[in-house]
């Protein structure tokens, strides 16, 4: 321990690392085993997405077809939206849904980007 003029104190004193420690550490030569680097194993993350999509179809299949309650909520949620003044959707798609040439590529759009956004979430 040195001690510090003027303060009182010590501190210790720190080895000073040799030319010869850094030498081996720029060249790779370390005391440790070498690690081997990852390999990719895309098999097991295919096998687990190939594994939900199982139970959300086991899951999804269990569920009775019930079309009639479903489109009873729809149109609840509808009607809602209107009442709060939040059903801008429908205007939009009544004016633009005439729009041929429009509307064909928007619907390929939605279509694509609705499999393409979820897969890529997955991944």
């Amino acid at each position: 321990m040195l001690g510090v003029p003027g303060t009182g104190g010590t501190f210790p004193v720190l080895p000073v690392p040799s030319a010869r420690a850094d030498a081996s550490s720029a060249t790779g030569a370390t005391t440790r085993a070498p690690e081997r680097p990852a390999r990719l194993q895309w098999w097991r993350e295919l096998a687990f997405l190939g594994v939900v999509y199982l139970l959300y179809s086991v899951i999804r299949n269990a569920a009775p077809a019930q079309v009639g309650r479903a489109q009873l909520n729809a149109t609840a949620i509808l009607d809602l939206e209107g009442t709060l003044g939040l059903d801008v959707e429908r205007g939009l798609n009544l004016r633009f849904g005439r729009i041929e040439w429009l509307a064909v590529p928007a619907n390929y759009y939605y279509a694509t980007m609705h499999f393409a956004v979820t897969l890529t979430v997955l991944v």
